[in-house]
């Protein structure tokens, strides 16, 4: 089954030449799909029209059979959870209360999240491993910090579908890990993830769907193992690249050498 179908997908900032050209694709559920490519290609514009962020210039994206400009937003919020690179808030909100936010879809207007709502944050906390942070402003913490609030702030809003833009790129190595491994975990369990990266290497131990942008407006999609090598990653970043990989029992890894 296609949970999220582009069909002719094109997309300009205002009068300008398209960023995205004649996009056509589709992603099955249950998928994992890691979006490529080099800065301005157009990863974050596509993954917003995908979400129903941005209005195309033509064609359309499909959710779950229906397109997505008429649905409406508390509707699209329960099959979809985005997690930009960045949370921008004017407000000094709690972080655990921050989080509590994903929960706005399955409340009406003027009720408060309850005591399973926030049972769901403090899990959420504490398999990111950021409990520490519950009581401290969201305008306090580092950048690294927010992005792993608002993958809880995803996690518990429940939707079918996660879309991470660049989840790891404020990260340390170790919270890097532990993102992906997240990642591949919530795969595991049913949820289709769509995620950007500028790393190859996170396509390939993700081992799902890699979708290559280019510069053009060309999308090349299919197994990682097939999309990401040598070849692909000249034409799309423009230097010379070794892809090795090197494939064990339930694991594969990838090693990428520019040196």
């Amino acid at each position: 089954m296609n949970v999220l179908q582009a069909e002719r997908l094109t997309f300009a900032y205002d009068k300008s030449e398209p960023v995205l050209k004649d996009l056509s694709f589709y992603i099955e559920q249950g998928s994992l799909v890691t979006l490529l490519g080099p800065n301005g290609a157009g990863k974050s514009t596509l993954i917003s029209c995908l979400c129903g962020l941005f209005t195309p210039r033509s064609g359309q994206v499909l959710l779950n059979g229906k397109e997505i400009l008429a649905l409406n937003q508390r509707s699209i919020a329960h099959q979809i959870a985005y997690v930009p690179q960045q949370i921008r808030l004017a407000f000094p909100y709690k972080v655990r209360d921050y989080i509590a936010m994903g929960r706005a879809p399955y409340l009406g207007i003027f009720t408060k999240p309850g005591a399973k709502d926030y049972q769901s944050v403090d899990d959420a906390m504490e398999r990111m491993g950021i409990s520490q942070l519950s009581n401290k402003a969201c305008t306090q913490i580092s950048g690294g910090e927010a992005q792993l609030v608002d993958i809880c702030r995803a996690i518990i809003q429940e939707p079918d579908i996660l879309v991470f833009d660049e989840p790891t790129s404020a990260l340390d190595y170790g919270n890097q890990v532990r993102v992906l491994r997240l990642i591949r975990d919530l795969n595991t369990q049913g949820y289709t993830v769509i995620l950007t990266t500028h790393n190859p290497d996170h396509a390939i131990l993700l081992n799902g769907v890699a979708a290559l942008l280019d510069k053009n407006g060309v999308l090349t999609i299919g197994k990682a193992a097939d999309v990401i090598n040598s070849d692909s990653v000249k034409r799309v970043y423009g230097m010379e690249i070794c892809v090795d990989y090197i494939s064990a029992v339930n694991r594969i890894a990838c090693v990428t050498c520019a040196l």
